[in-house]
């Protein structure tokens, strides 16, 4: 496909598009081109209809969602999506039980055990060689696996960072998290070559950086194409000169905040939620003094939860965006042709020599 010539775009204007589909907003014009002509027609190949598995990266919290978007109704303009499976897991809790089995195994029965002998399972202590490469495939193998028994047709996985903060040292959790990063990618990578052809889920890499700038300026989803290819539209120059430039650092309890003003109900955005996912939903809907048993119910930390929710969330708007601006992009170019056809009759028209 060809640069993004026709019509010309300035800086801004680039800079919006990119904003809106999820790319870098950082560079020159032609590095800014480069970025977004072959994310032009992105949607052409994608699937019509998505089965989304979505995924926050972690080992003792890690978090995935299944969602599903729905055609809306005729009068509505909501984005309508189902969720049809939202849990967190903790993999080493697997790993730990089997090593507290294995060193029960020839220890004599005593049902009248003293209750100081009964550990339960959250304070076992977690085997030395959870984090081996050998224990983490383990994990990794198990989270691949539990993934594609959902027949998602695309993944997304929270991309890791090695640093925080411009911090100059690498904390051990760190690299144990990018380990299962890594292995999980193997895996699905392995999977997909032996699939030899079958249908296999597309799998992408998701900044989690970039979501959480996406929704820095608000809390709502009225983050969608509006006159981008007009020029003279000095309101909206200036909206998104604003707004790209004022993004604020937004924090867990931001994203948790979203999430739960969505399952709250918003104009633009209708959840549904299926099964074990409703749960989820309801601790959501407990209010933030209520924390402990919004965690109870959760079996675990909201944050977690939310991230990958508002990732799937997230990639869905970039998806239709992308969608939307192509269609804004044609228009603008037939737009252009139109005009430069009318012009050149014109100007054929002034050297035609008048009839005497």
């Amino acid at each position: 496909m060809s640069a993004l010539r026709v019509p010309a775009l300035k800086s801004w204007q680039l800079k919006y598009w990119a904003y809106l589909t999820g790319l870098p907003t950082t560079g020159t014009k032609a590095e800014l081109k480069a970025l977004l002509t072959p994310a032009l027609a992105q949607h052409k190949h994608e699937p019509p209809s998505v089965r989304l598995a979505s995924l926050d990266m972690g080992i003792r919290n890690l978090a995935f969602c299944v969602v599903e978007p729905q055609s809306p109704g005729r009068k509505s303009d909501k984005i309508q999506i189902k969720v049809n499976a939202w849990k967190r897991m903790d993999l080493l809790e697997s790993a730990t039980a089997e090593s507290a089995e294995n060193d029960a195994l020839g220890e004599p029965t005593n049902d009248r055990q003293s209750p100081k002998r009964t550990r339960s399972k959250a304070s076992l202590p977690v085997p030395k060689d959870s984090f081996t490469p050998a224990a983490l495939s383990k994990a990794a193998y198990r989270v691949t696996k539990d993934l594609l028994s959902y027949a998602p047709n695309t993944i997304l996985i929270e991309r890791q960072r090695f640093r925080s903060g411009g911090a100059a040292a690498i904390q051990e959790w760190t690299v144990r998290v990018n380990m299962l990063e890594s292995m999980l990618w193997a895996s699905l990578h392995t999977l997909q070559q032996e699939a030899r052809g079958a249908t296999f889920p597309s799998v992408h890499a998701i900044s989690p950086a970039r979501v959480a700038q996406f929704w820095s300026s608000t809390a709502s989803l009225s983050l969608a194409p509006t006159s981008l290819f007009d020029e003279n539209n000095s309101d909206v120059q200036a909206m998104t000169t604003h707004s790209m430039s004022d993004r604020k650092k937004i924090e867990k309890k931001d994203k948790v905040g979203i999430v739960r003003s969505w399952i709250g109900g918003t104009p633009d955005l209708d959840l549904q939620f299926d099964g074990d996912a409703a749960k989820i939903a309801d601790a959501f809907r407990l209010s933030t003094r209520q924390s402990k048993d919004a965690k109870e119910l959760a079996g675990g930390k909201l944050d977690d939860l939310a991230d990958c929710l508002l990732q799937a969330v997230t990639w869905l708007k970039w998806r239709e965006n992308r969608r939307v601006l192509d269609k804004m992009w044609q228009k603008a170019v037939d737009d252009m042709a139109l005009g430069d056809l009318d012009r050149d009759e014109s100007l054929d028209s002034a050297r035609r020599p008048s009839p005497r």
